[in-house]
């Protein structure tokens, strides 16, 4: 798999570190977004590959954020994330690609990772 730039959109430092650590050991570049604002200006000025989106951060929540980003660019992987299963349906309207229940488990990240990344996913 070759390096791609991930970027991780979560107002949690600690659910920040356990996916940087995730996508870091699948040979990925790792940037990090606090929040939904911060996220689009980073999309703006990186060459993003995958976003993790938190559904429920300050300025500019996760749902917004994507919708933003999706009318960007609708080819752009985007992962949700959440505590609460209830935003599902909210998420995926939002434009979603996945939507994942924290606290997320190391080998749905490393699926996630190869069905959006590898040499022959859809988007590359």
């Amino acid at each position: 798999m070759n390096n791609k730039l991930v970027m991780i959109a979560d107002d949690d430092k600690a659910s920040y570190f356990i996916l940087k650590y995730i996508v870091s050991k699948a040979g990925h570049t790792v940037i990090w977004a606090k929040n939904g604002q911060e996220a689009i200006e980073k999309y703006h000025s990186n060459n993003v590959n995958l976003v993790f989106m938190d559904v429920d951060m300050p300025l500019l929540n996760g749902l917004e954020a994507t919708a933003h980003l999706k009318s960007l660019n609708k080819e752009l992987p985007v992962i949700m994330l959440t505590s609460y299963e209830k935003f599902k349906l909210r998420c995926l309207e939002a434009g979603c690609d996945e939507f994942m229940v924290k606290p997320v488990e190391r080998t749905h990240i490393e699926k996630i990772l190869t069905k959006y990344l590898s040499p022959h996913a859809a988007n590359n």
